[in-house]
């Protein structure tokens, strides 16, 4: 651990004749995300927007029948869960997610998943499995598009959520 840290987080200049070796602390923003950031818990990365440690991918199922007596008797259930650390990007947590549902017999026939998620290679490779991905698009739209909520699925009782595209 020691040698890690002495990498990862400082900066070692080797002695010469007779100047001795130097070593000086990185700045902050030169360190790698999946740096040490505990000796006591090595596998923990960082996120500049979730700190220290780790995230968990968790995939539940929902019902959203309009009848609440549908509704109470239909089981949400967590089909997936997956715990990394921190500094990985969520933008390659979806198709693993379907992967495992799918192994299973739990896949579903929607995922709803956020931006990151929303890649049109992720939609591609999740309509390959038979799921469709509806997500939010990345950035804003200008003042004069036309957007997909002005539309409706084809036997789909509401419009698509707002900001989520199919």
């Amino acid at each position: 651990m020691l040698r890690r840290v002495l990498k990862e987080h400082c900066t070692v200049t080797e002695a010469k004749d007779d100047t001795p070796a130097l070593v000086s602390v990185k700045p902050s923003k030169e360190l790698p995300s999946h740096s040490l950031q505990n000796p006591s818990d090595p596998d923990a990365g960082y996120d500049g927007h979730k700190g220290q440690g780790y995230q968990v991918e968790i995939m539940e199922t929902y019902c959203d029948h309009e009848d609440k007596e549908v509704k109470s008797q239909t089981l949400n259930l967590i089909t997936h869960i997956e715990v990394k650390p921190a500094h990985e990007s969520d933008a390659h947590a979806l198709l693993p997610a379907l992967e495992s549902t799918k192994d299973r017999g739990l896949a579903p026939k929607e995922a709803l998943a956020d931006s990151l998620c929303g890649s049109d290679e992720n939609c591609r490779a999740a309509e390959a499995m038979g799921v469709e991905v509806i997500s939010p698009t990345m950035g804003s739209p200008k003042e004069t598009a036309l957007l997909i909520l002005t539309f409706q699925k084809k036997g789909r009782s509401s419009p698509v959520p707002k900001g989520m595209h199919r």
